[in-house]
């Protein structure tokens, strides 16, 4: 069988696969091949297994494979699924050599379901890109609604380190030049915001604010104050709430606790 589908596939480029075989015997052929070459049992996939129309459609097979059969993912997982590492790791460089970049590779593969902004890595030359506003509105959109920021939370926010972290470093910088009042006029377009009048490292003086932005963090967090923990701190932005201000965890719940 083996070498008969060799000779199969190696014939197939720029052919139409309805013409001589259905679409399930394909797909159970190619992930033949595909599990032999992931077993070592072969030295390569057939030239041009990638390529071209029918290495999309092979493309397309094995991924749903790769995700629902070894990694027992969903395809909706694939924006935190897919790194730099996924491809070589379940023997997919080839395809990863076909495309500019494995972002791209997916948004064709599966097109509709996926936004660039929800990847954790970003295609090359993302911001770039003719609609690179667009794409930088539907990242920071997604941001705000991940940490449940709104425009009330203009002044309350340590916005410079939300602007570096959940893969929007390079659009701050490429965009913005890592200026933070460039960035929030973009964000929350219309309101007129003044550099001075945004959270700045000297504002965590104010102990009524230190206490207000805990309390949100434990609500969004769910936790209550010996539960929390530095990372959540790090996760919603408020890092400089600890190194500017309290040092160190612990301190932070003291304060809390005696907070009046």
């Amino acid at each position: 069988m083996e070498s008969t589908l060799l000779k199969l596939l190696e014939s197939f480029k720029g052919k139409r696969l309805e013409s001589y075989i259905d679409y399930d015997t394909y797909k159970q052929e190619i992930l033949y091949l595909y599990k032999k070459k992931l077993n070592d049992e072969i030295p390569k996939l057939p030239n041009g297994f990638w390529a071209g129309e029918d290495g999309l459609i092979n493309s397309r097979i094995v991924i749903d494979y790769v995700i629902e059969e070894i990694l027992h993912m969903k395809i909706e997982d694939m924006p935190d699924i897919l790194n730099h590492t996924f491809f070589r790791t379940h023997m997919l460089s080839g395809i990863a050599r076909q495309h500019n970049s494995s972002v791209d590779l997916i948004m064709t593969l599966y097109p509709g379901m996926f936004n660039l902004y929800e990847f954790k890595i970003s295609p090359r030359h993302m911001w770039d890109r003719e609609d690179k506003f667009d794409i930088a509105r539907g990242l920071i959109q997604h941001n705000l609604d991940k940490y449940g920021y709104t425009v009330d939370d203009i002044y309350n926010v340590s916005w410079a380190e939300f602007f570096i972290y959940d893969n929007m470093a390079n659009m701050y910088k490429k965009l913005f030049n890592n200026d933070v009042i460039k960035a929030l006029n973009f964000t929350f377009e219309g309101i007129v915001i003044k550099r001075e009048d945004i959270m700045q490292i000297g504002k965590w003086n104010d102990d009524t604010l230190c206490y207000e932005v805990i309390n949100k963090l434990l609500k969004i967090t769910n936790k209550d104050i010996d539960e929390l923990l530095l990372e959540d701190i790090k996760k919603f932005n408020y890092y400089s709430l600890v190194t500017r201000r309290f040092k160190n965890i612990k301190n932070v719940k003291v304060f809390y606790k005696n907070y009046k």
